[in-house]
């Protein structure tokens, strides 16, 4: 949404030795008997403000990236509109250039403050609950040592061991035969085999399984690098998954709009998250899951498919997953007709949409340089026409000055002179339409940013160079007629044909100035795209051509009336 977006997270958290518990259920709770503040509750709230600090750290930043991806798009928009309205102002009103910089800066500024996201998280309380913890000690298969784990009584909840190298709760991993835990991270593991090899016991380390002969791998980089969120601001699947839940579903509605699905409804199953909606397609559910586990496996998949709407088959059905999917995940989903959008491809819509605009500005980029290409080329093929027919009277005019035979011309050479003017006269009405359509096919004022507008697309303006290619073969066949007329006769015939040549000489010149008028190849400077000294010229040229019809056609009626 638009204007300061403030997120305030209200989440209770319970700290035991260091971890996070599930919050005491309300049955419990009624039952718990009140007791006193520990003596030492100063250095234990300490501790505990510490990690809850770190607990929310996570979903706090991460709700910080998705908001401001979120308007990032439109505030560079409006980014660009502030600062090509002042480029303008300040090109128009050069001696106004110090207020300018002045209000661009102050614009800015409260742009910054509209579109700017706080995500805070206030503590509202602390409560120091005792609760009886029981040590439970497990024997791993394969005579490996004893493991202990911790188990609060009054939640019902087993307090994980923390990984030896890492820290980190220990939900999958490995216990060597000297009781070191490490999680799935920071032990070696043989792909094919399984085989664990314990770092803390000075194992050797080993290119190969000494089970299986498989290369061992190992993460390439260090686990809490891994784990860490990006420091930059752009969306990745690491922050979907250290959403808190209903932001979470926030950001898939935000996905799914993003993917042209218009979201009809929004229901939540436990974990789960379900969007009906329409696409492009037709009918669309949607669900999206993040699986606790490292893959999205068959089961899980599964139990997401069943909310979406398996008895309709004509309705679209997908699946959302920030895990990878699991080969067995695949093969269900393709047998169950539900398109998987799992880690992988999830990173890559992500990506996209994090360059949308970019590429938008570079799509918008390369259309402008085609349309200024195409026009570019149609401009010189109207000149190159022009040139082609002045050419042609070039002739007509040299014949003028060389000829001193009197001569009679009859009737019949009155009517070929007429018949060329009517041809010259049909392709310069054409000739006409098409200077129209170009002149319109760019705007009359500079663009916000001070660039030629081009209203036309590239075909636009490819198509009127194939007419003006056309036309220019109409007006050539014209000016022949006009040039196989004949050269002698008596005073209102040769009145006639030089009024008719004169007419057709002034028009070349007013084309050739109305073209100019306009350079698409500067299309990035409307100062240089525009020619104002040939708009001046096309204009006494235009009307100079007017004048020049003018004559001809009292010409042609004095001729007529002596014939």
């Amino acid at each position: 949404r638009q204007g300061r977006q403030d997120v305030w997270m209200r989440q209770a958290v319970e700290i035991a030795s260091g971890r996070p518990v599930p919050v005491l259920s309300d049955r419990v709770l009624a039952s718990a008997q009140p007791d006193s503040v520990p003596t030492d509750y100063e250095p234990q709230l300490a501790h505990a403000r510490t990690f809850a600090k770190r607990i929310l750290g996570e979903p706090l930043a991460a709700t910080g990236v998705f908001l401001r991806q979120r308007s990032l798009d439109e505030y560079r928009r409006r980014l660009e509109e502030v600062a090509t309205t002042f480029d303008r102002l300040q090109r128009e009103s050069p001696e106004t250039a110090r207020a300018t910089k002045v209000g661009r800066k102050r614009e800015l500024s409260a742009l910054s403050e509209v579109y700017a996201v706080d995500v805070e998280a206030q503590l509202e309380s602390a409560c120091f609950i005792t609760s009886n913890l029981a040590q439970v000690v497990l024997y791993p298969p394969k005579g490996h040592a004893e493991l202990l784990v911790r188990v609060d009584l009054g939640r019902q909840h087993v307090i994980l061991p923390g990984c030896c190298v890492c820290g980190m709760n220990l939900q999958t991993g490995y216990v060597c035969d000297a009781g070191h835990a490490l999680c799935a991270e920071c032990a070696m593991a043989c792909r094919r085999c399984g085989a664990w090899r314990c770092g803390l016991c000075d194992e050797p380390e080993q290119a190969t399984c000494t089970k299986c002969g498989l290369t061992v791998d190992r993460l390439a980089i260090p686990h809490e690098e891994a784990k860490a969120l990006a420091a930059n601001d752009i969306l990745t699947v690491r922050h979907l998954e250290a959403l808190p839940q209903e932001i979470w579903l926030t950001a898939m509605d935000w996905l799914l709009s993003n993917q042209g699905i218009i979201v009809e409804s929004r229901r939540s199953v436990g974990a789960l998250g379900v969007w009906q909606g329409e696409s492009a397609t037709g009918k669309l559910v949607a669900a999206a899951v993040r699986p606790t586990e490292q893959a999205l496996d068959e089961a899980t998949l599964r139990q997401a498919a069943a909310h979406l709407a398996p008895e309709q088959r004509s309705v679209t059905r997908m699946v959302f997953s920030t895990a990878p999917a699991t080969q067995q995940a695949t093969k269900a989903a393709a047998q169950l007709g539900v398109q998987v959008v799992d880690r992988s491809a999830l990173e890559s819509l992500l990506d996209n949409l994090a360059s949308a605009h970019e590429r938008e500005r570079e799509r918008q980029l390369d259309d402008m340089q085609a349309r200024a290409a195409a026009a570019t080329a149609t401009r010189q093929a109207m000149l190159d026409a022009v040139d082609a027919v002045d050419h042609g009277l070039a002739s007509l005019r040299r014949t003028r000055r060389t000829n001193s035979r009197p001569a009679v011309a009859g009737t019949a050479a009155g009517r070929v002179l007429t018949e060329a003017r009517t041809a010259i006269e049909r392709a310069s009405l054409a000739w006409e339409t098409l200077l129209t359509d170009w002149i319109e096919s760019f705007g009359e004022h500079a663009a916000r940013n001070g660039a030629l507008v081009m209203h036309g697309d590239a075909s636009h303006f490819a198509e009127m160079g194939e007419r003006a290619e056309h036309l220019q073969i109409a007006l050539l066949d014209a000016t022949a007629l006009l040039v196989a007329t004949s050269a002698h006769g008596e005073a209102g015939y040769m009145a006639w044909r030089q009024a008719v040549i004169e007419e057709c000489v002034t028009r070349c010149a007013s084309w050739r100035w109305r073209i100019r008028t306009f350079d698409p190849a500067a299309w990035g400077d409307f100062n240089r795209a525009w020619n104002a000294t040939a708009a001046a010229k096309a204009a006494e040229a235009t009307t100079a051509a007017g004048h020049a019809t003018a004559r001809a056609d009292k010409a042609q009626a004095q001729a007529l009336r002596a014939g």
